[in-house]
């Protein structure tokens, strides 16, 4: 019950933490 919505939502949200970890 995973719809591409929510996962593009949490690819781009562990994206955005990732970044700012390496800055």
């Amino acid at each position: 019950m995973f719809n591409s919505s929510n996962y593009a939502w949490l690819v781009s949200n562990l994206f955005k933490e990732t970044s700012l970890g390496l800055d």
